[in-house]
């Protein structure tokens, strides 16, 4: 069996090595006209700000960078972001249920990941619950996104703790770019029912809005995994009954800009959804002791404000104030929580002599939460308010027209580990166009969170052993320290002809301090229950890393009506078989861009994912297919397949939840899109 799958794994490889080189070595036929949105020198030419938290050009930004556009959004078979984020280079995306994923850069992959920061408009959906993001509660509406930025690699020292293997920063369109109406509907298989609205306008000259409304209905994933006990198992075999974990979900929203005078603007967003997942568990129980299938439903709403000022003080000088308010909750048949998190920054850009440009900035972010502990989780204390002071600096010098050093540190307290130091120097060399050589060395932290620090987590009863009557949990500690990672990165960008682009990237981090267990008991603890001993893993510091690997993209315009990208991705551990090495050795994904005619587009994106050896999960091959027809401006239907090539696959399975994992299953759904 494992011969078996080491054949597919290198048969995939070398499929995709060989379509890449029989694209590199073909030629083919242009066609007259010319129908992409983009051109390939416009995208390489894109303005981005999720590097140095300014404007710059994509193709000069001194980091590992990839930008996913707007009409990327339109012409993918995705439905959510994390679907979205799975043709990225160094990115991996599992689904483990059909509401559940994994999302990570560069390793250290898990339900709770908590190393990859996500943003949309500047606003962080981290939460400090377990430190991720619950991607199923953070939602926009797709039509209305501009770019979805994806810097790989350490940002602690613009955006501060957290921000350890990257960046994705969601950006919405200004308000003046969807003026008048949009309806979409769809149905399928696995997408039952979805739907949107949306209405843009305009109250004066300066003042533009828009408002919408979605909603969502998707169906459960394929057979569920066979009964498993958190710690220490491994294997994943798909068992006889079907997964219930369908979810439905309602959001809405609106957006304003204003231009309060020539060189000032002001921009206010906000979002309410109402979201209800059905989910499937192996929950421990005592009386008997045993683990049991249960089944439940999740119910979760959240709102948000967001809004910031921006002032432009001459062509090199600007600064912006923002400030944002979100409140969520959700209860389940495992935890209750709420939280409500307040955050302000300001920053500062400007120009100091001929060859320095300066930006700087201050902040402070305030959260209070309160958990409904339950007999599988327990928190202690269940009320915490928690507070984090940073402020940061960078220094972007002209050495010569060609040669660029960054170098900058940010410093944050947090009542967790106290003061935190994330520096990072970068250079970025281009000798002319079409050359950019760039590299960096990073320290970046990820702080502990309320899991980490405050859970006792259940994971089993044991009756008629040595213990008597006990449990085995697993448990925070609050003498965690934060967990550290220095990288050192090196890029080279090059424009090989008019129509072929090449990006690769190499990196090695040393990673520190990392979270560990060691085993300690038995004994009793009055804080869960003085009936029974506890034999528990507790949390450490303990864990150190060694992770290396390379990311290229290719760009390959071979026809006015067909473009072609290709990506790999290599990722290496030392030592491997740990929980931050559950993560595929190997990524290829090729992405084929037809324009059929003028109003027809077919897209066809093809992934192989190697093994996670950690869970025995096997390496697989997808595709997605997209058709679209769009018979005039205002219209357009699009016929999808989803997860083609197999019948049902297991992604991820996360050995400390009690999410009992689910296939993903192949899907078909049709879409109509309206502009009035």
């Amino acid at each position: 069996m494992k011969s078996h799958r080491y054949l597919r794994r290198y048969t995939a490889v070398s499929l995709a090595a060989l379509m890449l080189i029989l694209l590199l070595s073909g030629s083919v036929q242009a066609a007259e006209t010319d129908v992409m949105d983009l051109s390939l020198e416009e995208l390489l030419n894109m303005e981005i700000t999720s590097v140095s938290k300014k404007p710059e050009n994509r193709r000069e930004a001194p980091a590992a960078v990839y930008v996913i556009t707007s009409d990327d959004i339109r012409r993918s078979a995705a439905t959510t972001i994390p679907d979205l984020l799975r043709t990225v280079p160094g990115v991996h995306v599992a689904r483990s249920s059909s509401d559940t994923w994994s999302v990570t850069a560069r390793g250290d992959s898990g339900e709770f990941s908590n190393k990859l920061l996500v943003l949309i408009d500047g606003r962080s959906i981290y939460t400090p619950l377990f430190g991720g993001v619950f991607w199923n509660a953070n939602d926009v509406l797709l039509e209305d996104v501009d770019r979805i930025e994806i810097v790989r690699g350490p940002g602690g020292t613009l955006w501060g703790a957290n921000a350890v293997n990257g960046v994705i920063n969601i950006v919405t369109k200004h308000s003046s770019e969807t003026q008048g109406g949009l309806i979409t509907a769809g149905t399928g298989t696995y997408e039952k029912g979805f739907s949107s609205l949306r209405y843009g306008g305009q109250m004066n000259d300066d003042t533009f809005y828009r408002v919408y409304a979605k909603y969502t209905n998707r169906g459960s994933g394929g057979r569920n995994a066979t009964p498993y006990v958190g710690i220490g198992d491994i294997g994943i075999k798909p068992a006889d009954r079907l997964a219930d974990d369908g979810w439905d979900t309602f959001q809405g929203g609106f957006r304003l800009d204003t231009n309060l005078s020539v060189d000032e603007t002001l921009l206010v967003e906000g979002d309410a959804y109402n979201n209800n997942y059905d989910k499937v568990y192996n929950l421990p129980f005592r009386n008997p002791s045993e683990i049991r299938r249960i089944e439940s439903t999740t119910h979760g709403y959240g709102v948000n404000l967001l809004a910031r000022w921006e002032k432009t003080l001459s062509d090199d000088s600007s600064m912006h104030l923002q400030g944002y308010i979100t409140h969520t909750r959700f209860d389940d048949l495992y935890l209750g929580e709420q939280e409500t998190t307040v955050d302000l920054e300001f920053q500062h850009r400007f120009a100091w002599g001929q060859r320095n440009e300066l930006v700087w900035g201050l902040g402070y972010r305030f959260t209070r939460d309160g958990i409904d502990n339950t007999p599988f989780y327990i928190y202690s204390p269940q009320r915490q308010n928690y507070g984090v002071v940073s402020g940061f600096i960078q220094n972007e010098f002209a050495v010569t027209d060609t040669l660029k050093l960054t170098m900058g540190t940010k410093i944050e307290y947090n009542d967790y580990t106290g003061v935190e130091v994330q520096p990072s120097a970068r250079f970025a060399w281009t000798p002319n166009s079409r050359h950019t050589v760039w590299g960096a060395v990073s320290r970046a932290v990820r702080t502990p969170d309320r899991a980490t620090r405050n859970v006792a987590q259940i994971f089993a009863y044991i009756p008629g052993t040595i213990l008597d009557d006990g449990a085995v949990i697993l448990r925070g500690s609050n003498n965690l320290e934060s967990e550290d990672v220095l990288s050192y990165e090196l890029g080279y960008r090059v424009e090989l002809r008019d129509d072929l682009f090449l990006d690769v990237t190499g990196f090695y981090n040393e990673e520190t301090d990392m979270l560990g267990s060691n085993i300690i008991g038995p004994f009793v603890d009055p804080n869960i229950s003085t009936e029974f001993e506890i034999t528990q893993y507790l949390l450490n510091n303990k864990d150190k890393a060694e992770l290396w690997g390379f990311e290229a993209v290719v760009d390959w315009e071979l026809a006015h009506w067909w473009d072609v990208r290709a990506m790999y991705s290599l990722l290496k551990v030392h030592p491997s078989g740990g929980f931050n090495d559950n993560y595929p050795d190997q990524i290829v994904s090729l992405i084929n861009s037809f324009a059929v005619t003028d109003e027809v587009d077919l897209d066809v994106t093809v992934r192989y994912v190697d093994a996670l050896e950690y869970s025995l999960i096997d390496d697989y091959i997808t595709a997605d297919i997209r058709l679209g027809w769009r018979p005039n401006e205002d219209l357009e239907l699009a016929v999808v397949g989803q997860n083609l090539f197999d019948g049902g696959r297991f992604e991820f399975k996360d050995n400390l939840s009690f999410n009992i994992p689910s296939q993903v299953q192949p899907g078909v759904y049709g879409k109509v899109t309206w502009k009035f």
